[in-house]
């Protein structure tokens, strides 16, 4: 097995070396350099095949070594979880054993309290005076009191804008009234002048168009002034 191993090895190692450096094997020469160039392919072949079995020794070794470095650890690490379950379980029952005391002494104590002095913890509470009201600071009172100043100012501002609208509105509206009680009167004594002076404009042959087209435009705007109202 393994001479045909090294047969194998050795044929590639000739393909390679006549790829690589462009030789041809011994069996294939019939120079006068033939003894030369057998010496030189052995010693190629052998050079290759020690090569590729340290390529091998190296692609197995470090293989080996992970194998053996995972174990290591894994055993380190199963050893570390073991301690540490170990100590968490020790720290647990020396808390528990601590906690068990203490709370053993605090009933004692409270209990021995409690026994002995009753009537002086309700005669304390008895004598509990009533909570004093939080002093408020005299700067902080100003401000109250400014503000409080400014709130009322403009309350007053807005009142009396309010009352300036609504007399204001009243004296409008007073207005409009005296305007419409007075203004049909007038309205139809210009609107019957106005008629009258038409008819005396169109008797009138000599006045001239422009100002004849002028009062009528005028009459008939009076007119349907006093028609709407």
């Amino acid at each position: 097995m393994m001479i045909q191993k090294n047969l194998e090895l050795q044929l590639q190692a000739l393909n390679m070396i006549e790829q690589r450096y462009g030789l041809t094997p011994a069996s294939l020469m019939y120079e006068d350099g033939f003894i030369d160039d057998e010496l030189v392919m052995e010693d190629l072949i052998t050079k290759h095949v020690l090569e590729h079995q340290n390529e091998e020794e190296a692609g197995i070794s470090p293989e080996k070594t992970l194998i053996a470095e995972h174990e290591r650890l894994a055993a380190e690490y199963h050893n570390e979880r073991a301690l540490l379950e170990e100590a968490l379980r020790k720290s647990k029952n020396a808390s528990r054993n601590t906690s068990d005391d203490e709370s053993t002494e605090e009933i004692e104590r409270a209990t021995a309290s409690v026994e002995k002095e009753p009537s002086e913890k309700f005669h304390q509470l008895r004598k509990t005076e009533p909570l004093k009201p939080i002093p408020i600071s005299k700067k902080e009172s100003d401000e109250d009191e400014t503000n409080a100043e400014d709130i009322k100012k403009r309350q007053d501002y807005l009142k009396a804008r309010r009352d300036k609208l609504v007399a204001l509105k009243k004296e409008a509206r007073s207005q409009q009234l005296e305007m419409n009680k007075t203004r049909p009167s007038s309205a139809r004594v210009v609107a019957e002048a106005t008629m009258k002076g038409e008819q005396e404009l169109e008797a009138a042959q000599a006045l001239d168009p422009s100002i004849l087209q002028v009062r009528r435009a005028l009459a008939a705007r009076l007119k349907a002034e006093v028609v709407h109202k």
